[in-house]
């Protein structure tokens, strides 16, 4: 239970790093829920 959470953690953070690059490159594209 404690894995599951910890690795849905570090997905949140590398996907917001990844979606804070993209939306840099895209610039006025915006990706987000």
């Amino acid at each position: 239970m404690l894995r599951l959470i910890r690795i849905g953690y570090l997905l949140l953070l590398g996907s917001e790093k990844y979606w804070r690059l993209v939306a840099h490159h895209a610039g006025r594209t915006k990706i987000g829920g």
